[in-house]
C-alpha cells in the first residue's frame, strides 16, 4: 500500500516532468516535507526522496541538466495502478 507521503513525493514529481514545477520548487517542497524520512517507516517514501536528492545534487554539480533530471525521473512520475475494493 502506498503512504500518503509517497503518494505526495510521486504527485510532485509528475508535477515536475510536467513543467509544473521547476527542479527548484520540487527540491524547496521536497526537504520540509521529508525532513524525518528516517524516523518513520516508510520505505517507498525514503527511497524516492533519495533519487531526488541524488538527481537534484547532480543537477546541482553540473553533472545532469534539467532535461535529464527530467527523463530519470519521468519513471516515478507514473499513476500507480488503482487497488479495486474486495
Amino acid at each position: 500500500m502506498v503512504s500518503p507521503l509517497e503518494r505526495s513525493i510521486r504527485e510532485h514529481i509528475r508535477d515536475y516532468v510536467a513543467g509544473r514545477l521547476s527542479l527548484g520548487e520540487l527540491d524547496d517542497w521536497l526537504w520540509p516535507a521529508t525532513q524525518q524520512i528516517e524516523e518513520i517507516n516508510d520505505p517507498g517514501a525514503r527511497d524516492l526522496t533519495y533519487e531526488i536528492i541524488l538527481r537534484i545534487a547532480e543537477y546541482d554539480k553540473g553533472h545532469r541538466s534539467d532535461a535529464e533530471v527530467k527523463v530519470l525521473l519521468q519513471p516515478f512520475a507514473a499513476p500507480l495502478p488503482a487497488i479495486a475494493n474486495r
